[in-house]
């Protein structure tokens, strides 16, 4: 019985020797499988935003948010802006794309960007002046070039804006395509349903169309 007993385990430990370079080899690869991950997750973390900045804050831009503020704010990918150009202005554009020398843009729910440009040709950025329905006079806030320095920047702490799913309505929950819509005062939702385009002005919706090309 003690011979058998003694085989029996000699035989278990040389299958745990037999198994041992797989289960290491596995392991192995599991590991820099993780570690290719999370280097790939710190790679695409990095991107680029444009920064508008009123020139009185230029050495003061820690605090800049992706609202307007006093020191100015970031424009970011997905989200919804008016760019002002020095032949038109493009109302309810979507940024599809900063990379470090250009910007693409198309209208909110286009799926493929209408216009590529670099930081120079953008004269500035207005922000709509309206709440629950009520526009305001003057009806904008323009960041021009005179006051407020636009330039691209790498960024990490703010890449990109979520895109929508659900616009709370009169407060029951609807199931639309939305975007962000930055505006003098907030964000705005922005949203389609039943291919009509929507602004969401704090209490009132305003119906939108797209702007003539």
């Amino acid at each position: 019985m003690t011979i058998k007993a003694t085989v029996n385990i000699a035989k278990t430990k040389n299958r745990y020797k037999q198994a041992w370079p797989p289960m290491r080899l596995i392991l192995s690869l599991f590991l820099l499988c993780v570690t290719f991950n999370a280097k790939s997750q710190s790679d695409s973390s990095e991107c680029y935003a444009l920064r508008v900045v009123n020139k009185k804050y230029l050495n003061d831009t820690l605090l800049l948010q992706t609202k307007l503020s006093k020191q100015g704010y970031f424009v970011l990918t997905n989200g919804v802006y008016d760019f002002v150009f020095k032949d038109k202005t493009y109302r309810f554009h979507r940024v599809f794309k900063i990379t470090g020398d250009s910007i693409s843009i198309g209208y909110v729910f286009d799926s493929i960007p209408s216009k590529i440009f670099s930081i120079n040709e953008l004269t500035a950025i207005k922000l709509w002046i309206c709440r629950d329905g009520t526009v305001e006079f003057p009806n904008y806030i323009i960041n021009n070039r005179q006051k407020y320095q636009l330039d691209i920047i790498k960024q990490k702490e703010f890449c990109a804006l979520e895109s929508l799913t659900t616009i709370e309505v009169q407060g029951d929950d609807i199931f639309a395509p939305g975007y962000y819509y930055l505006t003098s005062f907030d964000f705005y939702e922005i949203f389609r349903k039943n291919n009509e385009d929507f602004v969401k002005t704090g209490l009132v919706i305003i119906k939108i169309k797209r702007p003539r090309k």
